[in-house]
């Protein structure tokens, strides 16, 4: 079955495209994302396939770029780094745990709980 895609605004027969770059979410861009697109006008169509397709590559991208940023703070001759309510609950973190904390390099470290 040979699907034909008419364009909403001039009523042109849309054409299936391959989109270099995509925002189906602000700040998540996409890459290599099928498409409809007017020859015409240049709107853009998708189908249900295609939107469920983009809306699971969103999710795996925001799952992998899920961060916060935060200032450093002073607690007697320490150093504190808050951990913000959504990340804590996220990674059901509770307060009294222990965490290691391993440097990475000379930029980073990894905290990561204790068994």
């Amino acid at each position: 079955m040979i699907m034909r895609i008419i364009c909403t605004k001039c009523r042109e027969e849309m054409t299936k495209v391959i989109l270099d770059r995509y925002e189906y979410v602000k700040n998540f861009p996409l890459f290599r994302i099928p498409a409809y697109q007017c020859r015409n006008c240049g709107n853009l169509f998708f189908t249900e396939r295609m939107i469920e397709e983009m809306e699971k590559r969103t999710e795996e991208l925001k799952i992998h770029s899920f961060g916060f940023s935060r200032t450093i703070a002073t607690s007697g001759k320490g150093l504190v780094v808050r951990v913000p309510s959504d990340l804590a609950s996220h990674l059901r973190l509770k307060e009294g745990e222990k965490v290691r904390i391993l440097p990475v390099n000379h930029r980073g470290f990894l905290v990561e709980r204790e068994e």
